[in-house]
């Protein structure tokens, strides 16, 4: 588990990497990613940018036709981790 910061970092979780790697093999673009913290499940946001569609990868949960905001994709809980809410109940 990756250490959770006080503030939102704009850096990938190291346990991440490998599913980073992997998104810029399948010619997609990563825009965000978190690994959860063991709170949640891992989620990385990517852009298809052929069809502009966005979804979270690890899902495959569709987000949006189009880039949003990034906060507009997660949501903080009163803890202060970020998720996903379309993503809580999606397999993983």
């Amino acid at each position: 588990m990756c250490q959770k910061l006080p503030y939102c970092a704009r850096r990938i979780d190291p346990c991440m990497i490998w599913q980073i790697a992997l998104i810029y093999l399948l010619d997609l673009i990563p825009l965000l990613s978190c690994c959860g913290h063991t709170k949640y499940p891992p989620s990385v946001v990517v852009l298809n940018p052929i069809t502009q569609e966005v979804y979270e990868f690890l899902s495959g949960v569709h987000l949006s036709h189009g880039i949003r905001s990034p906060y507009r994709y997660y949501k903080r809980d009163k803890e202060g981790y970020y998720y996903l809410p379309e993503c809580i109940n999606a397999p993983h």
